[in-house]
């Protein structure tokens, strides 16, 4: 359980999905054990969860998508699941085209382990183990050796070799029991069997390279499949290739041939098979999906078959099997079908589309009702069920993207394109596919989105939209995040226009526009700090045309333009000392220019051209599912892609450990600032009467005298200065600001709120809104886990939610239009009015969901709910700045008192803040230790091993939230 959890951070991910679901284009399946599960693979490299249960009325079985699994840039290739030491069947295993293995836990969906592996790989595949708890993991490819992998560390335990014969493996099983050990056979491209026996797990490591025990000819050009199927005493395998499939008898390795089938007339070709028991195969057309089951006779059955068979069987002879029953989609889906991955085993037969939608077939089920329903063997049966991605998207789950607030109506947002994080001041950068690019506040755009809109909040967050590209904005550039010598005011963009152009970031203007590109631009980089003094501010711009420039955005000219290459291009490197620029193609060439000339100095391919790239040193790189990486004190915003032509997912990362230093900070006193001058003075009095008292002053300027046009004493004088100098913000306002205190509230505001188990208990909801300043949401929060190497696992928005008839109808009125505030910083995109925000409560049931999905989710929103709660409990600072606007301190400023009421005043601010503090003790106690009661049942305990491990974390509320925590799981289960 430590090596499940070790890798999961505390930072807590908010999921903006946006209105259109993401692409899922299937490549792999694979089945767990326990058969209530399975996984899917897609060609841009995310991993897809589903969950199968079966309804109690009817028996039907329902497939649903519950999380996707962001990991890598390569498509998919197989995955398996397999068994660890402890007898978890939960843990799954990709492998990608780049060689990339990642072993995935498949309930959290965080990342436990990944390897690279060199080599062009074909499968992955979990390799059971007799007399042992935990499987292997065998991958093979395009050579000649298989690979033996550690199920718990990913770990190369030994690799198997050939030496008769070696040839590329394609297909591997599992056998048992030969010579009174574990045995694996594997079909070379060329139709050889080969037979490894392995030795036990602890012989592995000293036995580095193992060779085959048998090896023989089966006459066969590339098998397609190969599956086992052992009674105890007997191993039959079936090789499925293109034109036939062919049965034999494997028992000891020795495979003896007992029967060949041709092809259907009706069937093209065979693409896959497997057992259904031993009697019964299935086998799969890969070109108008259908499944075909066939009986097998006794006398292709090993123990049954008579003594005198031969080993040459009449080719295509059916006197050995007979057509059971046929699965297939129909008519209808026959031309939309065609050439589509596949999963095909002795339980289910699952079929994926490009589209992200599976078909699934209860193989046994409906082999099991043949006797009881007559129906023509040869008539396809439909799936019993489908699912695709794109149902989570359905009423009521409402899933949102950052820049929705934005366009209302009927107006679809655009596509985000490209997005950036502006650390320094907190912003997100959006590039659309419009053209346009936004500018705006993460945390205040998500507030707007998610929560209901407050009495004194402005609900329209503060942005700026800049126009200029007149096609899609491909790539965006801060160079300031990379370089001090770039100047901080201006933004780099790149789009399909073939220009690249230069904005004022607090202006929001077109500065200039570099044409010098044939196609559109794919990337812009910075130049390296250590660089020459006049390339220290320029910005290399690459295209889809194979073009490199070098830009100044000082001089406002380009510098050099590399156009001679010849296929497009993979990586920009730097050789500083010799003031050369290194271009790598993906064809193996290496383009040398000189930067200061602008001159091609050679061209190298080959062995010179790898030299060469060893010993330059490449830039530090990022996890490749990530388009931009930034931190921003407690939030920052990670943004990813499902497939090439989808919009960006933003997801925002809260880091509670951060977020309680910043509380902390706020309780410390400032240090003594200069005393203002006496009109500084008279000018924040000033403003606070006219404000708070509805003074107008008898002239058109502003008193001198600090009692003129005043109305109270002078302690209410006093009152009004201190509370003024404390509030009164730059008189300069632009559109893009550095972090303040507010916005470290916000964060607080909003990530407690969506946290909160909303709806358990009714009186402490209404004191939550009322007096600590929390908001209820307005749509379904989707969350995640961050684990290992930056991976990302995402809940989908539709999971677990029942749409019924009643949500519904609450729902149909809640849209994006209703979620603008009347009063906007700039003027919205569409040119039309912001209307104001309508109030909507959720159903209850959707706030439970969370608490059911994975204990490692609950953990982690325990830990951040009960320690952001105890810090709020146990200081005031930052609970006053909470609940300010709530209605607590709505009555009178804080610290704001007439001289009669003076000691009344105090005693009264005493009892709010005391009041204040029971609420977040309630709070506190919900979520510690009443909980699970008030879930009935339905909820994922806390892994109690984690909660045990942060009682060594740095953060003093964390230590304190898992001791709480621990103590109370102890006391429910029992344990004194």
């Amino acid at each position: 359980l430590f090596l499940c959890m070790a890798f999961i951070q505390m930072s807590v991910p908010l999921v903006f999905w946006g209105q259109r679901p993401p692409s899922h284009e299937i490549t792999c399946f694979c089945r767990s054990e326990e058969k209530k599960a399975f996984a899917t693979g897609s060609s841009s490299g995310q991993v897809c969860l589903w969950d199968i249960c079966v309804e109690r009325k009817t028996e039907s079985l329902k497939v649903r998508p519950r999380c996707m699994l962001f990991g890598g840039g390569c498509a998919i290739c197989s995955l398996c699941f397999v068994r660890n030491w402890t007898g978890d069947t939960h843990k799954i295993a990709s492998l990608s085209e780049d060689g990339l293995v990642t072993l995935w836990d498949g309930k959290d969906g965080a990342c436990l382990k990944y390897t690279r592996i060199a080599g062009k790989h074909s499968g992955l595949q979990c390799l059971p183990r007799s007399r042992h708890q935990d499987s292997l993991i065998i991958c093979y490819g395009q050579y000649s050796n298989v690979f033996i992998l550690d199920s718990n560390t990913l770990e190369t335990l030994c690799v198997l070799k050939a030496c008769y014969h070696p040839n590329w493996i394609t297909q591997t099983c599992f056998l048992s029991n030969v010579e009174r050990r574990d045995a694996l056979l594997a079909l070379t491209v060329d139709g050889v069997a080969k037979l490894w026996l392995l030795p036990p797990r602890s012989e592995m490591k000293d036995s580095e390279e193992i060779y085959e025990e048998k090896s023989k000819t089966l006459g066969i050009s590339t098998p397609l499949s190969l599956a086992s199927c052992s009674n105890g005493l007997h191993t039959t395998a079936l090789i499925v290739c293109r034109e036939s499939w062919q049965v034999f008898d494997a028992t000891g390795g020795r495979m003896k041939l007992l029967m060949i089938h041709a092809c259907e007339a009706s069937v093209a070709g065979w693409s896959r098979g497997d057992f259904l028991d031993c009697k019964t195969v299935v086998l799969w057309t890969k070109e108008d999906s259908r499944a075909f089951v066939y009986k097998l006779s006794p006398r292709c059955i090993p123990g049954l078959q008579e003594d005198d068979a031969g080993e040459n069987p009449d080719m295509g002879s059916t006197a050995g099997c007979c057509i059971q029953r046929v699965l297939g989609l129909g008519p209808a889906h026959q031309g939309s079908s065609r050439g589509l991955p596949a999963y095909l085993d002795s339980y289910w037969h699952l079929l994926g589309d490009r589209s992200g939608r599976v078909y699934l077939w209860d193989i046994r089920r409906i082999v099991g009702s043949e006797h009881e329903q007559q129906v023509d063997p040869m008539q396809p049966t439909p799936p019993e069920t489908s699912c695709s991605i794109a149902e989570s998207w359905e009423p009521p789950a409402l899933p949102c993207g950052l820049t929705d607030m934005l366009y209302h109506g009927n107006e679809a947002p655009p596509t985000i394109t490209c997005s950036l994080f502006l650390s320094s001041f907190g912003r997100l950068v959006c590039g659309q596919a419009d053209g346009s690019i936004v500018v705006l506040s993460a945390v205040q755009a998500a507030s707007v989105l998610m929560l209901q809109p407050r009495r004194f909040s402005r609900g329209w967050p503060q942005h700026c939209v800049m126009r200029g590209h007149r096609g899609s904005v491909t790539c965006l550039l801060y160079p300031s995040n990379h370089s001090r010598a770039y100047d901080k005011d201006f933004i780099m963009s790149g789009g399909s226009d073939f220009t690249v152009r230069m904005w004022d970031l607090f202006a929001g203007v077109l500065i200039h526009t570099f044409t010098v590109h044939g196609g559109a631009v794919r990337s812009l980089v910075s130049c390296p700090p250590d660089i020459n003094p006049r390339l220290q501010t320029c910005v290399c711009s690459v295209a889809v045309d194979s073009s490199v420039a070098i830009l100044s955005a000082t001089e406002r000219k380009c510098l050099l333009v590399a156009a001679c290459h010849t296929s497009p291009i993979r990586s920009i490197l730097w050789r500083l000392e010799e003031d050369f620029l290194l271009v790598n193609t993906v064809d193996g060439k290496l383009y040398v220019w000189q930067i200061e000339t602008g001159t091609l100095d050679r061209c190298v391919d080959g062995e010179t051209a790898q030299t060469v790239l060893d010993n330059t040193p490449a830039p530090q790189a990022k996890a490749p599912h990530l388009t931009h990486q930034g931190t921003y004190g407690a939030v920052c915003v990670e943004s990813v892609r499902a497939g090439v032509g989808d919009s960006l997912i933003q997801v925002l990362l809260f880091d509670p450990q951060v977020l309680i230093n910043r509380l902390l900070k706020m309780q410390k006193p400032e240090e003594p600032k200069e005393k203002p001058t006496k009109q500084v003075e008279a000018f924040r009095t000033y403003l606070y009467a006219r404000k708070h008292f509805g003074v107008e002053p008898a002239s058109q300027s502003p008193p001198h005298v600090s009692s003129q046009g005043m109305v109270g004493s002078n302690r209410e004088q006093e009152r009004a200065r201190e509370v003024l100098g404390k509030a009164v913000a730059s008189s300069k306002a632009e559109q893009v600001q550095v972090e303040l205190p507010g916005s470290i509230i916000d964060a607080v505001r909003l990530l407690v709120s969506c946290l909160h188990a909303w709806s358990l208990d009714q009186a402490l909801d209404q004191s939550c809104e009322a007096c600590l300043g929390l908001v209820h949401p307005l749509r379904p929060v989707s969350f995640g886990l961050l684990s290992k190497g930056g991976r990302l696992s995402l809940v989908l928005p539709g999971w677990g939610l029942q749409a019924s008839r009643r949500a519904l109808e609450r729902l149909e009125s809640l849209c994006l239009s209703d979620l603008t505030a009347e009063d906007s910083l700039s003027s919205s995109p569409t040119g039309d009015t912001p209307r104001p925000p309508q109030t909507s409560v959720l159903p209850d049931q959707r706030y439970h969901i969370r608490w059911q999905l994975s204990c490692s989710l609950t953990t982690q929103h325990l830990l951040t709910v009960v320690s952001i709660t105890n810090t709020l409990m146990n200081q005031s600072a930052g609970a006053h700045a909470l609940a300010m606007g709530s209605g607590v301190w709505r009555s009178a400023p804080p610290g704001y008192a007439s001289d009669s009421e003076d000691s009344d005043g105090e005693e009264a601010e005493n009892v709010r803040e005391n009041q204040v503090r029971a609420v977040w003790s309630q709070v506190a106690a919900l979520h510690c230790v009443m909980l699970p009661e008030r879930m009935e049942g339905k909820f994922r305990a806390p892994h109690l091993p984690v909660l045990a491990s942060r009682f060594l974390d740095h953060c003093q509320a964390i230590r304190e939230a898992a001791q709480a925590l621990l103590q109370a799981e102890l006391r429910r289960s029992g344990v004194e």
